[in-house]
Order: structure tokens, then C-alpha cells, then sequence
């Protein structure tokens, strides 16, 4: 599958980011973001993805029922030369999405100490926003990971990415995913942000007709970890 932006990693002052129309699948399904934002030293991720479908997934002795996760776009943002990022542009990016090209872009997710003043502005632009941690606990990566395996996670080909996925170890002392040194995991806790916000948004079960009955008990069960999700 293509993604809709024209290139994979972008600082919007020496290189520019466009986005094709004709690639957008899907259109009339409402699509959920997440950001994971940075400053100057480390580069910031970015993600967008909806739920075309659900599949029944076989486990022994009992079926569940799950969303496909198909992302539109995944998106490195670095900073220009000796710059800092600005978070205006990735602010524009989603305008862009939601008010030119037409994508129901509905919720936004930010994992990030400096993302409260984002938060607030889209909050007003009338994007659903919330804070959600990569951090706080392993459920989004075990989410992201069980869609990698039951081959229900759609994704464009992203070479950081994937080299971030390859490479993120679990640190059984702060029960977290971390990345070794001198890597990197923003772009992958993009993706996970999608995948657990989407997989977590009962409104996208009741509009693809999953009755509450037949939504997965270890769904039910998972407790937010956030000081304010995205509802």
C-alpha cells in the first residue's frame, strides 16, 4: 500500500511535504493521529490511520473479533538545519488533512510534556484531543504487536520505522519499550499511538456494527494510563 504523503521524513525548510489526493482509501471513515513530539535534538513522529474493517481472529478455543489497522501515512519530522522544529507546521499538516483534502480527521493523540500548548489549540480548531503515554506502560506496543502478528496492522513502507521495531527492547525494570542507545522510537510510537487509540475507540466498534458483546474481554479490561485519553 502507497501512503498519501509524498516522502517519509520532512523539516518543512528545506524539504516540503505533499500529499495525494488519489491515494486517500477509505474516505468517508473517521481517522485518529498521534504525535509524538520533540524540540531540536531528536526528531518527532507522526501518524494517521483508520479502521477499514474487523476480522474474527481464532485464538484455540475462542474467536475475537479486532479492527484492521490500515495508516494512511507515517512521517519522521526532523529539525531543519541547526533549527529547532516548529510545532505550527505539524499543526497545519492536520488542517490540511481535515479542512483541503476532506479526511474525517477526528482524533488527535500527543505523548509528550510539550504538546499542552498543541493540544489546546487543536482542541479549539475542533479536533478530539487527549494525551496518550508509549511510556507509562507496554499496552500500546502489545496492542501494535499482536496487530503485526495476527496481520491486521496495513502499513506503508517506512525504513525507520521498521528499523525502530526491530530494534526497541523491553526494560523490565520501568515496565516500558525503550529503544537502545543511540537509536530512536519515534516513529514507531506514532504508529502504536494509532493502533491503541483506534483499537480503544468504542465509536469506531459501534459504526463498523460490533456489538458490545462482541468486543474482546482483554479490551474491556484495559484501564487508561493517561491523565486525560482521548474520548
Amino acid at each position: 500500500m502507497q501512503s498519501i504523503a509524498s516522502r517519509d521524513s520532512v523539516d518543512f525548510v528545506e524539504t516540503q511535504l505533499n500529499l495525494y489526493p488519489k491515494r486517500i482509501q477509505n474516505p468517508g471513515m473517521q481517522r485518529f493521529a498521534h504525535i509524538d513530539l520533540s524540540v531540536s535534538k531528536d526528531s518527532a513522529g507522526v501518524a494517521m490511520g483508520h479502521v477499514p474493517q474487523f476480522v474474527n481472529m481464532h485464538r484455540g478455543d475462542h474467536v475475537e473479533k479486532l479492527p484492521v489497522i490500515q495508516m494512511d501515512f507515517t512521517l519522521e519530522v526532523v529539525p531543519p538545519k541547526g533549527g529547532e522544529i516548529e510545532f505550527e507546521n505539524i499543526r497545519r499538516l492536520m488542517y490540511v488533512i481535515r479542512d483541503k483534502l476532506g479526511i474525517p480527521l477526528k482524533w488527535i493523540s500527543f505523548d509528550s510534556y510539550q504538546s499542552r500548548d498543541s493540544m489546546q489549540i487543536l482542541d479549539n480548531r475542533g479536533f478530539v484531543v487527549g494525551y496518550q503515554s508509549m511510556d507509562a506502560d507496554t499496552h500500546a506496543y502489545d496492542m501494535t504487536k499482536t496487530a503485526f502478528y495476527d496481520r491486521r496492522l496495513w502499513l506503508p513502507e517506512h525504513h525507520k520505522a521498521q528499523h525502530e521495531f526491530v530494534t526497541l527492547e523491553f526494560d523490565p525494570q520501568k515496565n516500558r519499550i525503550d529503544h537502545p542507545p543511540h537509536s530512536s522510537k519515534d516513529v514507531s510510537d506514532a504508529i502504536a499511538g494509532v493502533v491503541i487509540g483506534l483499537t480503544m475507540r468504542r465509536e469506531i466498534w459501534s459504526r463498523h456494527g460490533v456489538s458490545p458483546r462482541e468486543i474482546p474481554q482483554s479490551i474491556i479490561d484495559r484501564k487508561p494510563t493517561s491523565a486525560r485519553a482521548v474520548s
